[in-house]
């Protein structure tokens, strides 16, 4: 079995919004669903897990609707070819694909556990929005959604487009495809350069339509928030999410928020290798962990502050190798959808990878 439970059931309710007996159970039924994908422990011969762990995306909407918990699940996959494979069997070609990291993530709803709900990919080194990029992401989007339309995504990529606008503060992070639901999703990596006011206003206006509209609204007080507060941040990392289906591009961004560095020494190396450098970056990262958490708990209601001191705490779980992840706030036409991301790559001084350091 390729899933830690026994540490991950020593560590249930000791964060109760966010690791349950629900959240068990969910995770067991989908392993049960899926015994090609997790017969294999990640460090048996044959095996494509990444870890032992599992991650997780509670939700909380502002509106006060539920949204189920997903779950995800690492693999690796080859690098430097332009080929994915995704879980249906479907071959993708792309140029793109030669920049992406050797790292899957598999996102299910427990309701629905013999699917994923999509396949995460992430890009290494964020390649740049040029002309060539833009047109190799819009077949993509048109392969994955049967939508032959995709003027519209064009046009709020040429936006951000660094030979265009002369900067180059925008790259690749991620795509998201989801089969189930026909959909694709992108985001773009934002560096450290104070935001263009009237660029950010051009790209709310691409996605979310007429600036009167409560869409726009609402994911232009994000916006602001996020760019007064993290954009500049060298603690932390700002990216954009956008979402294109078989219908076009969806009406809403999110803007993501996490830590620039990890709370543990790169995998295969211990903190006293070098423990100046381990010092700064684990200090940069609980500096970003700390003010990603307050300004999504107390000075926004972003996320229910309820969760606060169990964020907080999550990396110290004495059982499983814990990650905080990132923070997703999406601007919505209902107000906002925040999606908070964390997980465990396994047990506590296990030998399975945790993770990179990012540079």
């Amino acid at each position: 079995m390729s899933v830690d439970f026994d540490s991950l059931t020593k560590q249930v309710n000791t964060h109760p919004d966010l690791l349950s007996d629900t959240d068990i159970t969910n995770i067991r039924k989908i392993v049960d669903a899926n015994p090609s994908l997790f017969e294999l422990g990640w460090d048996q011969p044959g095996s494509q897990r990444r870890d032992s762990g599992v991650y997780f995306n509670k939700t909380h909407r502002s509106d006060g609707k539920s949204v189920p918990t997903e779950y995800a699940f690492l693999f690796k996959i080859p690098t430097e070819i332009n080929q994915i494979q995704t879980f249906d069997g479907t071959i993708y070609t792309n140029t793109l694909f030669r920049y992406l990291e050797d790292t899957k993530a598999f996102w299910f709803d427990a309701d629905d556990p013999t699917t994923p709900t999509s396949e995460l990919y992430h890009f290494l080194d964020e390649p740049p929005l040029l002309s060539a990029s833009i047109t190799a992401f819009c077949q993509l989007a048109s392969e994955v959604t049967g939508n032959a339309d995709t003027s519209a995504l064009k046009n709020l990529l040429e936006i951000c487009d660094n030979i265009l606008t002369e900067r180059h503060d925008w790259g690749f992070s991620s795509v998201n495809i989801s089969k189930k639901n026909r959909t694709i999703g992108l985001s773009l990596w934002k560096n450290w350069d104070p935001v263009d006011d009237v660029e950010m206003k051009n790209i709310i206006k691409a996605t979310c339509g007429n600036g009167n509209s409560k869409a726009y609204t609402n994911t232009k007080a994000v916006a602001d928030i996020i760019a007064g507060r993290f954009v500049t941040d060298f603690d932390a990392i700002t990216t954009l999410h956008f979402e294109f289906s078989d219908k076009g591009l969806s009406k809403t961004i999110g803007y993501e928020i996490a830590p620039d560095t990890h709370a543990y020494a790169p995998t295969g190396t211990q903190p006293m290798d070098n423990y100046g450098r381990y010092t700064e970056k684990l200090n940069s990262h609980n500096r970003a962990v700390t003010k990603i958490i307050d300004d999504t708990t107390t000075a926004t209601t972003w996320l229910p502050s309820s969760w606060k001191d169990q964020m907080a705490s999550w990396e110290g779980c004495e059982s499983i190798h814990s990650v905080f992840g990132d923070v997703v706030i999406w601007g919505t036409k209902e107000g906002t959808t925040t999606e908070l991301q964390y997980g465990f790559s396994g047990p506590r001084g296990g030998a399975q990878p945790t993770n990179n350091e990012r540079d």
